[in-house]
């Protein structure tokens, strides 16, 4: 008996210890920040999408 359950608790150790590094993939974190600003004024037609910074990013901006 014990050892069915020493086998079962190492089974589902593995099991849950493979999963983990699978959430660290999936963070809530920034995917881009801008650290660079330009003045310069950008051509509508270059333009094809706005987006902004995430609410984390040190300086808010529209990329």
């Amino acid at each position: 008996m014990k050892t069915l359950c020493f086998s079962l608790g190492l089974l589902l150790f593995v099991y849950c210890s493979d999963a983990m590094p699978t959430g660290i993939n999936h963070s809530t974190g920034p995917e881009k920040c801008c650290f660079v600003f330009s003045e310069n004024p950008i051509p509508l037609k270059r333009v094809t999408a706005i987006i902004k910074t995430h609410h984390s990013c040190q300086h808010e901006a529209f990329m």
